[in-house]
């Protein structure tokens, strides 16, 4: 399930340097004081998120236990990254007609996405050193890094339809795509759990 759903995780996630960092440049405002920064410092948003969530959500993770299991921690990350774009049709509706918009939706946005990939992406990793078998533990950690490449890959064609559909439609559409799919993953946590034979 780890390595079938990062694909779709990191074709949202990692449209950051692309669709987004064109957003920043030609839709926020990004005026402090007189002096108007690059959309490129907003790229520096997500690491830093990352660094102060980490602890946060590996304490959160200890906390709960086996209360949320590693499916439902999927789903949670999938439906996250969904939302994260969901808001930036909000962003996008509100920049219509060439208003600069606040460059606190795309530090929303990516806050959202940072809480999903920490509901996903280290947990998962655990997840498929746990369950591979011994002989083929490399392989199954290639695969899993092979996930996101395919994932970067998609999503680099999927980009291109930012130019040609409306930009809410473009944004609703894989937004609320991924929170299926996030759903989806939460039916079926259950069954998922009876085939992962007690690892968590």
């Amino acid at each position: 399930m780890a390595v079938r759903l990062r694909p779709a995780f990191w074709l949202i996630f990692d449209q950051a340097g692309s669709v987004l960092n064109i957003f920043a440049a030609d839709n926020t405002d990004r005026d402090v004081a007189g002096f108007t920064f690059p959309a490129s410092w907003l790229q520096a948003v997500n690491p830093i998120l990352i660094i102060i969530g980490a602890p946060l959500f590996a304490l959160l993770w200890l906390r709960l236990g086996h209360r949320v299991s590693t499916p439902g921690e999927f789903a949670v990350g999938l439906i996250l990254n969904g939302l994260s774009f969901v808001l930036m049709a909000a962003a996008v509706q509100a920049a219509v007609g060439g208003d600069l918009v606040s460059p606190w939706w795309l530090v929303a946005v990516y806050a959202i996405q940072v809480a999903g990939e920490l509901s996903l992406s280290p947990v998962g990793l655990s997840a498929t050193t746990k369950l591979a078998p011994v002989k083929y533990a490399s392989q199954m950690m290639g695969l899993w890094f092979l996930a996101t490449a395919v994932g970067d890959a998609i999503g680099g064609q999927v980009a291109r339809l930012a130019d040609t559909w409306p930009a809410p439609t473009y944004f609703l559409t894989f937004g609320l795509a991924s929170a299926a799919l996030g759903l989806g993953a939460a039916m079926f946590g259950r069954h998922i759990r009876a085939l992962m034979v007690g690892i968590h």
